[in-house]
């Protein structure tokens, strides 16, 4: 990466929308200088970043994955400030959000599923080299859906953030999928805190397929709700209303959603 597009990287995290959770993350990175070898260059570099009392230490740090640090870390696009015991984190990706509930949630067990196997692998990295309870984090090889059985899953090359079941490009590979309703039977859970979901389009079908019953058992909803054809944001968000869950912020670039249950 060349300096003209660092530049505008550290222009557009510095914008006033993004700059206090830029100021944020910041404060909360140990190894402050070590960020200019990411972003000038894209050099795999180590994170280190103090949170609620947790330091943890990310490997091999690219410029994707600095974003989505940020994200989780920094501007807290995920942040609920309530009680939680039972977090589910659809779409893991390298389980940042997971260790971000592990620290601000500490009697949370989380449930985090991620179908792609390279983000998986970093996850259980992150988990043992952070060396966090394993009974606290349960982690799953599937991808989260309206039916139990396989999907074709895309993999983004340039951007494993981005892979999707819904938007095809190259690089398919067969994944495992799973319910809702099938996590709460295989788990044994009755309820649901914190339901994270960033699965980049498939959410219109994990909703469409969950049962009003089902989703009366969740507490607060934070989710990433993706543009896709043939589907209305607004009439998920109208279902999710009439369910009792609250709209209570859109993100500012109207991607990222919190619901919650009025207690």
């Amino acid at each position: 990466m060349n300096l003209r597009t660092g530049f505008y990287i550290v222009r557009k995290l510095t914008k006033p929308v993004n700059l206090k959770g830029f100021l944020r993350f910041i404060g909360r990175v140990d190894n402050r200088w070590s960020l200019l070898s990411v972003l000038m260059f894209n050099r795999p570099t180590q994170v280190r970043i103090n949170f609620n009392g947790h330091r943890f230490v990310f490997e091999a740090v690219t410029l994707e994955n600095l974003s989505s640090l940020y994200e989780v870390f920094g501007k807290e696009v995920y942040r609920l400030d309530v009680g939680a015991r039972t977090i589910l984190d659809l779409g893991a990706y390298q389980g940042y959000y997971s260790l971000y509930a592990y620290a601000k949630y500490p009697e949370a067990v989380i449930y985090a599923f991620e179908p792609l196997p390279k983000n998986h692998l970093a996850i259980q990295r992150n988990i043992a080299g952070n060396h966090l309870d394993e009974r606290r984090i349960k982690l799953f090889d599937a991808a989260v859906s309206d039916r139990v059985g396989t999907t074709t899953f895309y993999v983004n090359p340039v951007s494993h953030m981005e892979s999707s079941a819904v938007y095809k490009g190259n690089d398919p590979m067969d994944v495992p999928t799973i319910t809702i309703q099938e996590i709460f039977r295989q788990n044994r859970l009755d309820k649901i805190d914190i339901l994270k979901i960033d699965i980049e389009g498939s959410e219109y079908g994990v909703f469409g397929g969950m049962e009003d019953a089902l989703l009366a058992q969740i507490d607060h909803i934070v989710a990433e709700i993706h543009p896709v054809e043939g589907e209305k944001i607004s009439e998920l968000i109208q279902r999710l209303e009439s369910k009792g869950l609250a709209l209570k912020s859109p993100d500012e670039i109207g991607r990222e959603y919190l619901f919650s249950r009025p207690t």
